[in-house]
Parts: C-alpha cells; structure tokens; sequence
C-alpha cells in the first residue's frame, strides 16, 4: 500500500515537471 502511493506521487511530480518544462519552452519560443 505505501509503495503504491509513493508511485503515485512519482507520478504527480513527474507530470508536473514535464507540464512546466513544456512552459518553459513555449515561452522561450514567444520570446524569441
């Protein structure tokens, strides 16, 4: 049970960081 919700938050964090990274790169794009 706790090794599923670990996965779970892995999860979270990891769509997170690629949800803001894809942020990142839109604005790069804008800018230039």
């Amino acid at each position: 049970m706790k090794n599923q919700l670990l996965q779970e938050t892995t999860v979270q964090e990891y769509k997170g960081d690629f949800f803001s990274g894809i942020l990142m790169l839109v604005r790069k794009l804008f800018m230039v």
